[in-house]
C-alpha cells in the first residue's frame, strides 16, 4: 500500500475511521426550496465516498432560522428523513460522514454577538440579545439529536472564518458585555455550552469543532490567541480540532490564506496545524489549506504535523484521490490546479464547477455508455478541451486521432505553466500526458492540418478545438524583429536568456513572464 501513514486508521471521539483523509465541508451550490438535500447533491458526495475518502463532512448545515440563511436545514425534525436518505448512501461504502452545523450571522448580514462594522461583513449586523444566544445553542444541541437518529457517525461545529460561532470567539467581533463577552471566557462560553450540552444530552456522539487559529482582522485572533483557543476547546473533549483562518473572502486578504490559488505555494495552514498539535497532543487535529499532492499529505501525518489532512478542491478535482494515492497512482489523480473557479461560483451562489472535472455537480450523469456505432473522429487541436474531448470519445470506443501543430500537447496550458511557481500547471500537464498514453487516442504532433488532410481521413466526426487567436495591440512598431509576444517567451524562454527587455502590459501574462 502506498502512503501507509496517510491510510492507516485513526479514531475520532469513539469513530473508527478507515484512513486520515477528509472531504472539507463544502457546499456544491445545489440546494432545493425545503431545505432538504437534493439527489445531486448525494451523489456528490456518494462519488467521494466511491473514491475511498475516510470522513465526509458535510457543506453547511443551518441549525436555527435565526441569524441564518437558507439552506440545508436540520433545525427540526422533519429533516430527519433527508439527512438519513445521505447518510445511508454514503454508509454503503467504508466512508464516515459528520455533518457540520453553521450559523451564518453577521457573514451574510444577519444577528450577530456584537453591532458593529467589520471587515468581515458586508453591513453592519444586528445584535443578538441574551436570550437568543440562549436559543441558539440550545439550537444546536437539538440539531444533535437530529443529526444522531438521522446516523451521522458525529458533527462539526463550524467555528472558522468569522461566522457566527467563529464570531463570539474573536475579539475582533465580539464586544459583548453580557455572559458571552467581556473576556476571552465569556467570548469561549457559546462554544463551550455547544460542544457541553451535546456530550451531555448525547453521550458517545462525536463533535469536533472547526476554529480560526488566525484571523487577518483589526485586533483578531492572532496566533498566541489561536492556540489559547485551541486549548480551551481540547479541555471540552471535542472529536477534533479542525485548524482554519479567517482569510481570504472577496473583501480580505491573508498571510494564512484558507483557500491559496496556484500563485501561493500549497498547504498553507499547515504550520497552523501544527502548533495546535504541539498545544494539544491528546487531541486529534486535522489540517488543511491546499492539501493536494499525496506525498505532501503522508509527510504532514508521519512527521506528526497533524492527524488528519482536510481536502477540498482536491476532491473536487478527482473523487477518486484517496483510492488512486492508495493503490499507488498517484500519477492517474485527476489534479487540482488551484484556480479557484469552484471558490467564485460559491461566492456567487451558482453550483460547483472545475476546470479540470465537468462532471463536478453531475455526478449522476458521469457514466460513459459505449457506443452504438464506433466512429472514426478527428480532433484538431491538443489544448485541454480537444484532449477531454479525444478521451471522452475513445472511452466511448470511437477510433480517435488528435492532431496539434506544436511539437507539444496542453495548447496555451504550455506556456502558461512554464514559470516555476505555477508547478500546478505543471502536474496538469503531466496528468494530461499520461492520460492520452493509457488511452487508444494516437497523437500527431508537429502537424497541421489542411483541408486536403481531412479530405483524404475522411473522418465520420470533425472536432474543431483549435483555441483562439492572440490578441495584438495597434502599437506602431510592434511588427518589428525585435517584438515578441509573451506565448513565444514562455514557450521556450531559453532563446531569450542574456538580453535585456522591456515588457509592455503589467498584468498576470505581463507579470509572469517577467
Amino acid at each position: 500500500m502506498a502512503f501507509p501513514a496517510l491510510f492507516s486508521h485513526v479514531s475520532v471521539g469513539g469513530v473508527e475511521l478507515p484512513n486520515r483523509t477528509v472531504m472539507a465541508p463544502i457546499n456544491n451550490g445545489l440546494l432545493s426550496v425545503d431545505e432538504t438535500w437534493p439527489f445531486q447533491t448525494i451523489r456528490y458526495y456518494e462519488e467521494r465516498a466511491k473514491g475511498d475518502i475516510g470522513l465526509i463532512i458535510t457543506g453547511a448545515v443551518r441549525v436555527s432560522t435565526l441569524a441564518g440563511i437558507p439552506k440545508v436545514g436540520i433545525y427540526n425534525e422533519s429533516f430527519i428523513p433527508s439527512h438519513k436518505k445521505l447518510v445511508d448512501r454514503i454508509h454503503q461504502y467504508d466512508t464516515k460522514i459528520f455533518c457540520q452545523f453553521t450559523i451564518n450571522g453577521g457573514k451574510v448580514g444577519k444577528g450577530a454577538p456584537s453591532a458593529i462594522y467589520n471587515p468581515a461583513y458586508p453591513v453592519k449586523p444586528p445584535e443578538l440579545t441574551t436570550d437568543e444566544m440562549d436559543q441558539l445553542v440550545q439550537d444546536f444541541i437539538k440539531a444533535a439529536g437530529y443529526a444522531q437518529e438521522a446516523g451521522y457517525d458525529g458533527v462539526e461545529i463550524h467555528g472558522g472564518h468569522t461566522y457566527f460561532v467563529g464570531s463570539c470567539m474573536s475579539p475582533s467581533t465580539n464586544k459583548r458585555t453580557d455572559k458571552y463577552g467581556g473576556s476571552f471566557e465569556g467570548r469561549m462560553k457559546f462554544p463551550a455550552d455547544v460542544l457541553k450540552g451535546i456530550a451531555e444530552q448525547y453521550p458517545g456522539f462525536a463533535a469536533g469543532i472547526k476554529f480560526s487559529a488566525y484571523e487577518e482582522l483589526p485586533s483578531g485572533i492572532d496566533i498566541p490567541l489561536g492556540i489559547e483557543i485551541a486549548k480551551y476547546l481540547a479541555k471540552l473533549n471535542p472529536a477534533y480540532l479542525h485548524v482554519s483562518a479567517t482569510s481570504t473572502s472577496l473583501m480580505i486578504k491573508s498571510r494564512w490564506s484558507s483557500v491559496p490559488h496556484m500563485y501561493i505555494n500549497r498547504n498553507t495552514l499547515i504550520p497552523l496545524a501544527e502548533k495546535v498539535k504541539d498545544a494539544c497532543p491528546d487531541i486529534p487535529v486535522m489540517g488543511t489549506g491546499g492539501i493536494t499532492v499525496p506525498d505532501d499529505a503522508e509527510k504532514f501525518i508521519s512527521d506528526g504535523k497533524c492527524d488528519l489532512v482536510a481536502l477540498g478542491r482536491t476532491v473536487l478535482a478527482d473523487a477518486f484521490w484517496p483510492k488512486k494515492a492508495r493503490e499507488g497512482r498517484a500519477k492517474n489523480i485527476t489534479p487540482c490546479i488551484r484556480c479557484n473557479v469552484c471558490y467564485y461560483q460559491l461566492w456567487h451562489s451558482e453550483p460547483l464547477i472545475c476546470t479540470m472535472n465537468p462532471y463536478l455537480s453531475h455526478e449522476n450523469e458521469q457514466e460513459l455508455t459505449p457506443a452504438v456505432k464506433k466512429k472514426k473522429v478527428m480532433i484538431v487541436g491538443a489544448g485541454p478541451a480537444g484532449i477531454r474531448c479525444a478521451l471522452t470519445a475513445s472511452k466511448r470506443g470511437h477510433h480517435v486521432t488528435l492532431y496539434d501543430k506544436m511539437p507539444y500537447i496542453g495548447g496555451m496550458v504550455y506556456p502558461g505553466g512554464q514559470p516555476k511557481f505555477k508547478d500546478d500547471l505543471q502536474h496538469a500537464l503531466k496528468w494530461f500526458e499520461t492520460e492520452l498514453a493509457g488511452s487508444t487516442v494516437m497523437v500527431k504532433l508537429n502537424t497541421e492540418v489542411t483541408q486536403s488532410m481531412v479530405e483524404r481521413e475522411a473522418p465520420d466526426a470533425l472536432v474543431l478545438a483549435v483555441g483562439g487567436d492572440t490578441i495584438v495591440p495597434h502599437i506602431p512598431g510592434i511588427d518589428k524583429p525585435h517584438v515578441v509576444s509573451a506565448i513565444h517567451v514562455l514557450r521556450d524562454v531559453t532563446k531569450y536568456k542574456g538580453s535585456s527587455a522591456i515588457i509592455i502590459g503589467g498584468g498576470e501574462v505581463g507579470c509572469e513572464t517577467a
